[in-house]
């Protein structure tokens, strides 16, 4: 039990019973927890209950008011037990939104997230916290319209929908196990979907892979949803006018599948590297050693990869690179730049593709300032579309992480990467995901297979 009690204002009842207990000097009981007034030397008042070998001991202040509160809690003890027997989640009577909020600051059903996925976590579910709170909901309570209504609410999409669905059943499976929801309230998740509002036009969008193929695709063939070499070169090149390593970082990300928050921790000093504060760009073995990522935990030292993978992703030499850029001999240059950046004090990480402050980019903002206005003068904005509240939205066919698509099909279909080496370079969890998600069609495909059974006219 708790050591510290909010003071609860006795109700009648309790309140003529206890100042009948002190003047005959006996105790009494209240729905089997017995309660002791103060007596002899003991000037506080006890409260005491049992169950089956089980025995919670309070000491409860030396008011009513604060034996009140004791007997309260009491009570707590007693029905949680005893709804563990009946076979009935034993915290049902819990506060919705106090457990939301305990789940999503413990770090979910793991107690692993790391700080961006509790930000995530928590603006995803923050609407069902304010559902809870307005209706003063207990996990006992929470129904199938409750359920509705959050999701309803909150999405404005089918996509959107679904991921919230998903979220609260990771939830409430999580609940069910620790003893908040019944087994009928878990499968609520199963059969319940976000629906358009009444009168809506809405539907369903496809993802921006699936519009990258339509958009940009034909009577004679489908778009591409992998951007080719020379899509590559010219974003590279649009780039290089609003950052001045615009042109390097688009082709090393495009050549080594480096995570955005991976290649802006690229650094060429040895020291920040075993700091675990930058990647190492390792020229005497032409390899970037990838350890960490960019840290959005200010409690924490550092952050690993998104799967916890270290790895060392090999600079392929530019005979293999179809741009012709020369990664390697741009990081010599580069590397050496860095380091006089750093003595200088104007580049204290020797980053190599550093923000105009010397400092870490935000993959967010890197987006917005460098990579969004090239994608829009290409052309590469894809016609807009309208949630169910009406919001237009529109995606760009291809996006800094575009490039990791672009190495994953580059080692595949050119380099002759082994499926243990693409998982290896590239850092994924399997091969599924790599094929799934990351290995695709271009714009030049058809043509591809046409040369390949007709030859080249």
């Amino acid at each position: 039990m708790p050591k510290r009690r909010i003071t609860i204002q006795a109700d009648p009842q309790f309140e003529k019973l206890a100042n009948k207990a002190i003047k005959a000097g006996t105790n009494f009981t209240i729905r089997n927890v017995h309660i002791y007034p103060p007596r002899n030397k003991n000037a506080y008042w006890r409260v005491f209950v049992t169950f089956r070998g089980a025995e919670c001991r309070l000491s409860a202040g030396k008011s009513i008011d604060e034996a009140y509160s004791a007997f309260c809690s009491a009570v707590q003890w007693l029905e949680e037990r005893q709804n563990g027997v009946l076979g009935t989640p034993e915290n049902s009577n819990h506060k919705l939104a106090n457990v939301l909020t305990e789940y999503l600051f413990n770090g979910g059903s793991n107690y692993a997230w790391k700080s961006r996925t509790r930000k995530d976590r928590t603006r995803d579910l923050r609407g069902l916290i304010q559902l809870a709170t307005k209706l003063n909901l207990d996990c006992a309570e929470f129904n199938f319209d409750h359920l509705r209504t959050f999701v309803n609410e909150s999405a404005g999409t089918s996509q959107r929908g679904a991921f919230l669905v998903n979220q609260v059943k990771t939830f409430l499976e999580w609940g069910f196990k620790t003893g908040y929801f019944t087994h009928e309230q878990v499968l609520m998740a199963k059969r319940v979907q976000w629906t358009a509002p009444s009168g809506s036009n809405y539907k369903t969008q496809p993802t921006r892979r699936q519009q990258s193929q339509q958009s940009s695709g034909s009577i004679q063939y489908s778009g591409g949803e992998v951007p080719t070499h020379e899509q590559v070169i010219a974003l590279a090149d649009i780039c290089q006018q609003n950052y001045i390593h615009g042109r390097a970082l688009i082709h090393v990300a495009a050549n080594t599948g480096l995570r955005a928050s991976e290649l802006f921790l690229l650094t060429a000093s040895l020291e920040v590297a075993q700091t675990r504060k930058g990647n190492l760009v390792d020229l005497e073995h032409l390899a970037l050693r990838v350890n960490v990522q960019i840290n959005d935990d200010p409690n924490e030292p550092y952050k690993t990869t998104k799967n916890g993978k270290s790895r060392s992703v090999v600079i392929p030499p530019v005979e293999l690179i179809q741009s012709g850029f020369d990664i390697a001999q741009w990081l010599q240059h580069r590397t050496q730049e860095a380091l006089n950046e750093q003595a200088q004090g104007t580049n204290p990480l020797a980053l190599i593709f550093p923000n105009a402050k010397g400092g870490v980019w935000d993959v967010n903002n890197f987006g917005s300032r460098v990579v969004g206005p090239a994608a829009d003068e290409l052309g590469w904005k894809m016609p807009s579309y309208k949630t169910a509240k009406g919001q237009k939205r529109s995606m760009r066919r291809f996006t800094l992480h575009s490039m990791r698509d672009r190495f994953a099909t580059t080692a595949v279909e050119e380099w002759g990467y082994a499926q243990t080496e693409l998982l290896d370079q590239g850092s994924w969890a399997d091969l599924q995901t790599v094929q799934k998600y990351y290995i695709g069609t271009t714009d030049k495909t058809m043509q591809s297979v046409r040369d390949r059974l007709y030859g080249t006219k």
